[in-house]
């Protein structure tokens, strides 16, 4: 009960970033920036902290951070080229052609593809406004058009063995990305099974916004 009492500080860390991104209080970068001020405070507070341990802490975060941009960068290097030699225009009016049966499991395809090479954000603005026309042209709903493709990036990102999350996780973690990937592929299958019902059963997505007025 003692330690519990003294952990309610440190616990309130992952409500401050749950909750201010959900709550619209910031983006997640500012809402990150406020936890980092916080932790820092918790750790002045419970006198853990000193010179060297600060420090070590910028140090760390520097190292890990160059690596991330590094990644990142080389990404959105990788995706500019793409979109130069009209790879990602290529790609979509081959899929447009397909009919509206074959539209969203082509989309998952190509999205968990380009996801798990490129830098999502990138990916996401290249592909998602040339797609959306024809989804709308076929019938598909926009709103479950969008969440197909985000869930297909958040698969892609984390999919072994080249997915950028997944290398941006085990740095932080200190894990080895072979050694994830063994359970990770037990968990893939769930999230492709529940990716596969949004794309089957419009009505998960649909439903309730309409319900609540939140859709025209």
């Amino acid at each position: 009960m003692r330690t519990g009492r003294r952990a309610i500080l440190p616990l309130m860390i992952p409500l401050i970033l749950i909750g201010g991104i959900v709550g619209g209080a910031g983006t997640p970068t500012e809402v990150s920036t406020f936890a980092v001020i916080y932790s820092l405070a918790l750790g002045l507070l419970y006198r853990r902290m000193d010179r060297r341990s600060f420090w070590d802490c910028l140090t760390k975060a520097s190292v890990l951070n160059g690596m991330i941009f590094y990644t990142v960068s080389a990404a959105t290097i990788f995706s500019w080229a793409l979109t130069l030699e009209g790879v990602t225009t290529a790609l979509a009016t081959l899929i447009a052609g397909l009919g509206h049966a074959a539209f969203l499991p082509a989309v998952i395809l190509i999205t968990i593809l380009m996801g798990s090479m490129l830098e999502s954000f990138v990916t996401i603005v290249i592909l998602a406004p040339l797609l959306l026309p024809v989804a709308q042209q076929l019938g598909i709903d926009p709103l479950q058009y969008g969440i197909v493709m985000t869930e297909a990036f958040g698969i892609g990102i984390i999919l072994p063995p080249i997915g950028i999350a997944l290398y941006v996780a085990c740095a932080i973690s200190g894990a080895q990305v072979e050694k994830a990937s063994k359970p990770l592929l037990w968990y893939l299958p769930v999230l492709i099974a529940g990716l596969a019902l949004v794309m089957l059963l419009p009505g998960i997505t649909t439903t309730l916004p309409a319900l609540l007025d939140f859709k025209p």
